[in-house]
């Protein structure tokens, strides 16, 4: 380790090289940026690739399941809009007024009555 620190400060020395963090910052976040549903290999399945959206379902249809509810999401109607900004939420349960979020395999739960459109 002290090999490659002493060699990257010879390498800037010899250079005379300075760098502008705020310069390197901006040009980072200009760069595009993974969106969207991702995939993910799990070694119990042979790291088949297995969709982000596939296991976000998963997840709120276990949650109907284990409540034994019907919750409204993408698969099976289209996402609920809430709120005056009418933001998509994963899941959607209108008799009890319950938003579920699905944040990588880990469910988020939410009631409002705030909004019953």
């Amino acid at each position: 380790m002290g090999q490659l620190v002493d060699d990257i400060e010879r390498i800037f020395h010899d250079q005379n090289t300075r760098y502008d963090a705020n310069a390197l910052y901006l040009w980072a976040i200009m760069q595009d940026m993974p969106t969207g549903q991702f995939p993910r290999r799990l070694e119990e399945d042979g790291f088949k690739k297995k969709w982000s959206g596939k296991m976000a379902i998963e997840c709120l249809e276990w949650q109907a399941f284990s409540r034994q509810i019907e919750t409204r999401h993408e698969y099976n109607n289209t996402e609920k809009r809430i709120g005056a900004r009418r933001l998509p939420v994963d899941g959607f349960h209108a008799e009890s007024q319950t938003v579920f979020k699905v944040v990588i395999g880990m469910v988020t739960i939410t009631t409002s009555t705030a909004d019953r459109r």
